[in-house]
Formats: C-alpha cells, structure tokens, sequence
C-alpha cells in the first residue's frame, strides 16, 4: 500500500508517500511512533500493527532549508489480503494499492515524495527484487542508504 498525501498538508502536499510514516517526538520510542501513526494514518487496530523491524536506513536531504541527515527506521506488515486502510487524521487522500511488479512505476513517478523513495528501494533490496543481477550499481545504493551520518553531527554520538 501507499498513500496519496492530503492537499492540505504543509510539506508534499498530494504526493505518493510510504504507507505509513511518522516523525518521532519527544517521550516516545519508535515502536511506539509507528504504532500510533499506524492507527492515525491507516486505521491499523493494535492487533494488525504486528509491526517486523527490518533496521533503518540513513541518508541526506536537501531541501529548501539546507542539507539534513535523517534515519528512517523500517518496518515491514503483513496484512490480510482483505483488509483495507482507513484515514482517521485528514493526512491521506487516497491509498493504492500497487503490487510489488508495479512498485518502479511508483518509484519513478514525479508524483513519489523524494524522501519515501529510500524506504522503497530499502524494501526491493530486502526482499531481493533489486538485487546485484539486475542492478550492477547495488553495492553504491546500497551504500548510499546506509549513510554515515555521525560524521555529521555536531554532538558527538
């Protein structure tokens, strides 16, 4: 699944976006964030987020404001091929479904939010669908989603 993001959001407004995803606040851990935003974003019970943690990935953006490192920490969810997501914060204008011979056309999409593509090309590497035989540049993308950011950071780690 991914969704469209709301017009009304302030960053990406109407772009695809992952399935679900969310910044982490103070106070709460990151089970926890995915766990709430599952329930916000998608309508997940606490029964379906049985949320598998796959690891993180690391990189830098560039935006408008300057360059910032971001760690994204990943999730992968099993869900019954019946079940459907339900919005319950105004963040989410649509969902698609897309299968996963489909998921390059999201991922070259203008459409795509630039930062959901890391988290993409995470899940494709994981699960093998991007692999050495078919990407000859795997060890550079893959390097480059493991990015060192404590070098940095100005507080040491």
């Amino acid at each position: 699944w991914f969704q469209r993001r709301s017009k009304t959001k302030q960053t990406y407004p109407g772009q695809i976006d992952n399935f679900v995803a969310g910044g982490l606040t103070e106070g709460r851990g990151v089970l926890e964030t995915a766990i709430k935003e599952g329930g916000e974003e998608a309508g997940l019970t606490a029964d379906q987020c049985r949320l598998q943690p796959t690891g993180s990935i690391s990189y830098l953006h560039r935006s408008e404001r300057g360059i910032h490192p971001l760690t994204e920490f990943v999730f992968d969810v099993e869900l019954a091929d019946s079940w459907r997501p339900t919005n319950t914060d105004g963040e989410v204008d649509e969902w698609i479904l897309c299968p996963v011979a489909k998921i390059f056309d999201i991922l070259y999409s203008e459409d795509l939010k630039l930062t959901s593509a890391p988290v993409i090309i995470d899940f494709l590497v994981r699960h093998g669908i991007l692999n050495i035989e078919n990407e000859p540049q795997l060890p550079i993308i893959s390097e480059l989603l493991h990015t060192s950011l404590h070098n940095f950071a100005s507080v040491p780690i």
